[in-house]
């Protein structure tokens, strides 16, 4: 049926304008002639057609407006659990450069040393 459509296509001369037929009435051109039924299905599908057509892309806008809310409300809770997070915990401790424990011990080891070669001179 659908060689037969495609081979009538091909050879056929189309109609400049739609005619109605009835049975047995010679066609006043060549073309394609499609029983009335099948043509209000195909009607009636194509509608039906673009009627899915338009609520998908409408579903499909609603679902990226669902998407972009989610995501700015998760943007919002981030924020805010940051924010609650550095109210919350104290500050860094920050002691001064010469009450580090590195320091103390260096110059410690540093007196030490100097105290015993002073030692060492004076007691020569």
């Amino acid at each position: 049926m659908i060689a037969a459509l495609l081979a009538a296509i091909a050879l056929a001369a189309p109609c400049p304008e739609a005619v109605s037929l009835t049975t047995g009435q010679p066609a006043p051109c060549d073309g394609d002639l499609v029983p009335r039924p099948a043509l209000v299905q195909l009607l009636q599908d194509q509608s039906a057609l673009a009627l899915v057509r338009e609520r998908m892309r409408v579903a499909e806008q609603i679902h990226e407006a669902e998407i972009r809310a989610c995501q700015t409300h998760w943007d919002a809770e981030r924020t805010s659990r940051l924010v609650c997070e550095r109210e919350k915990s104290p500050a860094p401790l920050r002691t001064p450069w010469y009450e580090h424990p590195a320091f103390v011990a260096t110059a410690s080891v540093i007196l030490t040393a100097g105290v015993c070669i002073g030692i060492v001179y004076a007691a020569k």
